[in-house]
């Protein structure tokens, strides 16, 4: 996590950043809530979802998730910032598969980040629901896009 925040102190008045969105991604807090199935999701303390919601506006539990814990950290990267975000965003991953896995040991996270030039960091995570793909694939995209994806350890049955 150091890597991040000396670049965020050194560079703050250079970059784009949502320091809103910033001060969740480094102190965050979770909660569970059941859709009206019954189903449970893990979600940021913030997020306005409650117990009961219908999820029916999203094709599958995954892309809910993606959705409600993502946070869009910068926008405008160069190319300089794009080579060190990739470091970072590797770090920024693992920790949060860690301090999830920890609240959560029953539980299997995908985190992932997506950094593109001249465009947006954004940070996500979701649970690996069953039979449902990760919402994003780690690699280089045609688009340009960087993902790099964490996955935490398989829970124990």
């Amino acid at each position: 996590m150091k890597p991040l925040l000396r670049l965020l102190r050194r560079d703050w008045y250079i970059l784009d950043i949502n320091k809103k969105e910033i001060a969740c991604l480094l102190f965050p807090k979770f909660k569970c809530v059941r859709d009206k199935s019954g189903y449970e999701f893990v979600v940021f303390q913030q997020s306005n979802v409650s117990n009961g919601f219908d999820k029916n506006m999203f094709c599958d539990k995954t892309s809910f998730e993606a959705f409600e814990n993502h946070i869009h950290i910068l926008d405008g990267i160069s190319k300089t910032e794009l080579y060190v975000l990739e470091s970072i965003s590797r770090k920024l991953c693992k920790y949060y598969v860690k301090l999830l896995a920890d609240q959560f040991p029953d539980k299997r996270f995908a985190v992932c980040v997506s950094l593109k030039e001249n465009d947006s960091m954004i940070f996500r995570f979701h649970q690996c629901h069953e039979e449902e793909p990760l919402y994003l694939q780690e690699g280089k995209w045609e688009d340009g896009s960087i993902v790099i994806v964490e996955l935490s350890d398989q829970a124990e049955d």
